[in-house]
């Protein structure tokens, strides 16, 4: 057991333990750790059992290892580990199960010992067979083809991975408390992988909103990153913890208590930067307040204005009225970061950043300044709180059509990315402008393309897959 070592043989703990007791064959331990993508510190614990009995075992702090010592622990950043032999001669195979938990070892011990209880590893493969199978069998394509059932079921499955339910782990959290970890990001998911989830699983979006209002209230925050038990303020558009609440809200999805839930929209509403506030949107040089630097003058204000008409949406249906008409004006803010003066590819008017004094970025319509993974074609394309408001400025739905067509004939990611989030849904901007014929011709071109085995871009939590 190599407790320090990261996957990437760098040592990420800060301080921690083992121990070792021979005599039942189990190894527990834990400690802090950091270094992973969300840089907050965390606690992670571990109980481990083997079927066989060790005939001595041993420990190591940073360079030195010693036999039969079986507890060690540090307090500084360095490797930390032990062991177990066993007498090959009358032990061919040894078997170990294992339990975490970000709590304690004796959670991890209480995991190990409820769950796991037995060395049946057939059983427990064919218990977990049983439930995938229950889960993937939400969904029916009769008729469909081996290798289109393959590439359905595998999609679906990798849908249904993160986040985790972790309600009950917590320290200091009722055990009833939802509670849903490993969420990279929201940025990622809120566009395709959580719709997908209020179809098939209701029941786990009903509680993933429930856990966005557990965190607001006892954390004082649910960023868009929830990771080994730390929100992250990643900053990669604006408050997407919105836009899900929002699609819960208006599909009815029962088991939420809403207003529970609106106190956290009104406080993401009330903490978008200041210039967006004050100016109408996210300037090139203006402070990002509590926003992480991958923010973009244009993605952002975009983002922070499609938050705005999602919780004005909760709010007009919990009778929130006044707060949220005065959302439903501010949402018109992605107005004022489109620029007519733009012209790309023989198309005028495209999404620019701009500063605080008002002026708009000189940069070319395929240029990713101010954008965060993407650029004023690929964002001209995702203003889903007002298409119809950007297909107007655009010229109408006929000059609309012709720049979505050639946006999609151009194969660069610089027009329509299909790799990336900003454009996940760009196809079904066909069916929106009335041209659902060219919607399917290129979905099918885009199926054949990438393949069964193959995709566009990055998993990233479910999302490609759920598109």
């Amino acid at each position: 057991f190599d407790l320090a070592r990261k996957l990437n043989s760098a040592t990420g703990m800060t301080s921690g333990s083992i121990d070792i007791d021979t005599a039942t064959g189990t190894i527990s331990g834990g400690g802090s750790f950091d270094g992973n993508w969300n840089p907050a510190g965390y606690n992670v614990y571990f109980y481990a059992k083997v079927d066989a009995t060790p005939t001595s075992g041993g420990t190591f702090v940073g360079g030195t290892s010693q036999d039969n010592v079986l507890t060690a622990s540090t307090s500084t950043r360095q490797r930390l580990g032990g062991w177990m032999r066993f007498d090959t001669n009358t032990t061919r195979t040894v078997r170990m199960k294992i339990a975490v938990s970000f709590n304690s070892v004796a959670r991890a011990r209480q995991y190990l010992e409820s769950e796991i209880p037995a060395w049946d590893l057939a059983g427990h493969e064919a218990a977990a067979k049983e439930r995938w199978n229950e889960a993937l069998s939400v969904v029916q394509a009769p008729g469909i083809k081996l290798s289109d059932a393959r590439r359905l079921y595998s999609a679906l499955f990798h849908s249904l991975i993160q986040p985790r339910n972790r309600t009950g782990d917590p320290a200091g959290w009722p055990s009833d408390a939802q509670y849903w970890d490993d969420q990279y990001t929201l940025w990622d998911t809120w566009q395709s992988h959580f719709p997908l989830l209020t179809i098939v699983s209701p029941q786990s979006a009903a509680a993933i909103v429930n856990s966005f209002a557990e965190r607001y209230e006892r954390l004082g925050r649910a960023e868009t990153a929830f990771i080994q038990g730390k929100d992250f303020q990643v900053g990669q558009g604006g408050d997407e913890v919105d836009r899900v609440i929002c699609d819960a809200f208006v599909k009815d999805i029962p088991g939420i208590d809403w207003e529970r839930v609106w106190p956290l929209l009104q406080f993401n509403a009330g903490r978008r930067t200041a210039d967006y506030r004050n100016l109408g949107f996210v300037s090139t040089d203006g402070s990002r307040g509590g926003y992480d630097s991958r923010m973009g003058s244009g993605s952002s204000t975009l983002a922070f204005a499609h938050g705005d008409w999602c919780a004005a949406q909760v709010g007009l249906g919990l009778g929130h009225t006044t707060e949220a008409n005065a959302l439903l004006t501010r949402s018109r803010n992605w107005r004022n970061v489109w620029d007519a003066s733009v012209t790309g590819d023989g198309f005028s008017g495209f999404v620019q950043g701009r500063t605080r004094g008002g002026a708009f970025s000189s940069s070319s319509a395929t240029s990713t300044a101010n954008f965060y993974q993407g650029t004023p074609w690929n964002y001209s394309f995702s203003i889903p709180n007002d298409q119809d408001g950007a297909i107007e400025l655009m010229g109408g739905r006929a000059r609309f059509l012709q720049r979505l067509e050639f946006a999609f004939s151009r194969n660069s990611t610089a027009y329509v990315d299909f790799s990336n989030e900003v454009n996940l849904k760009a196809t079904a901007l066909f069916g929106h402008g009335g041209r659902p014929y060219l919607q399917s011709n290129w979905a099918d071109v885009l199926r054949k393309r990438f393949g069964a085995l193959t995709y566009p871009g990055d998993e990233d939590s479910g999302a490609m897959s759920s598109t």
